[in-house]
């Protein structure tokens, strides 16, 4: 069994106004694996991610990063969001700087690097997001899915050994969506441990190890993908369907039945093609 690297146990939270974010909400995060979460709007998704890096403290329960409750005194968040990067669903709320390059360079020099580590971790997370054509362009000139790879390269410049991504390919076309799974299958290959709210059940299913399904404020279910994404009755209480790429390869007939479903378009194609 994987070793726990973050880890929700209780969390309740209320926003101003007594509204009802989180009710009693355990979550389990494994080293090394990537989890993605699941919910309609509302569940309290980007509400838990807030809370993962210590953006957000809970009214009640706790946040454990590596077995010990979570700090939040000033140097016990540094710590903390330089283990759990944070990627938000609107880039807008994360960029400031004047540059491109700037505004990737800022966590890595907060971290204390040296001007030629920063600088190293900023190209290369520059070439990863296939950033370099707009790397010294201003960042209010970008267009929305460039200003979401610039927000994840600021991040993965970082190198934080948790990254938390709320809805990473959301708004981006093909080929950004492309380069940024590249980079997070490099990423992940590395180590990295990787956590991303979705509401694209076919990319749970490609990408994801585990998935938690989240229902007012609660994790219904947690689990690996195979337990969670292929239970209709269990989806069905939250509104999704089973992945559409397993669904076909379950009705193939004379499909060997212990052959592990396809997870992606090419394994489909694969199957179907009698390879």
């Amino acid at each position: 069994m994987s070793e726990t690297i973050l880890e929700a146990r209780g969390i309740g939270f209320d926003y101003p106004g007594g509204i009802a974010a989180l009710h009693g909400l355990d979550l389990s995060i494994a080293r090394g694996r990537r989890l993605a979460i699941l919910g309609p709007n509302g569940a309290g998704k980007t509400t838990l991610l807030l809370h993962l890096n210590g953006t957000l403290r809970p009214n009640r329960g706790e946040i454990r990063l590596n077995g010990a409750p979570g700090s939040y005194t000033r140097s016990g968040l540094a710590a903390w969001r330089g283990t759990v990067g944070l990627v938000l669903q609107e880039a807008d709320d994360q960029l400031f700087s004047a540059s491109v390059r700037q505004d990737i360079s800022f966590g890595p020099l907060n971290l204390g690097l040296s001007d030629e580590e920063a600088r190293a971790r900023v190209e290369a997370a520059v070439a990863a997001l296939h950033l370099t054509h707009v790397a010294d362009r201003p960042t209010h000139m970008l267009s929305f899915g460039q200003k979401k790879r610039v927000a994840i390269a600021g991040i993965m410049a970082m190198r934080p050994a948790v990254l938390v991504l709320d809805e990473p390919t959301a708004g981006l076309d093909p080929s950004g969506e492309r380069h940024l799974l590249i980079a997070l299958a490099g990423l992940h290959a590395a180590g990295t441990t990787l956590v991303f709210s979705t509401h694209d059940i076919d990319f749970a299913w490609a990408w994801a190890d585990d998935v938690a399904l989240f229902k007012d404020g609660r994790v219904l279910r947690q689990g690996t993908a195979e337990d969670i994404l292929l239970d209709a009755p269990l989806l069905a209480e939250v509104g999704l369907a089973p992945p559409l790429i397993a669904e076909v390869a379950r009705r193939l007939p004379g499909r060997d039945p212990e052959r592990p479903l396809p997870r992606r378009r090419d394994e489909l194609l694969s199957l179907l093609s009698g390879a």
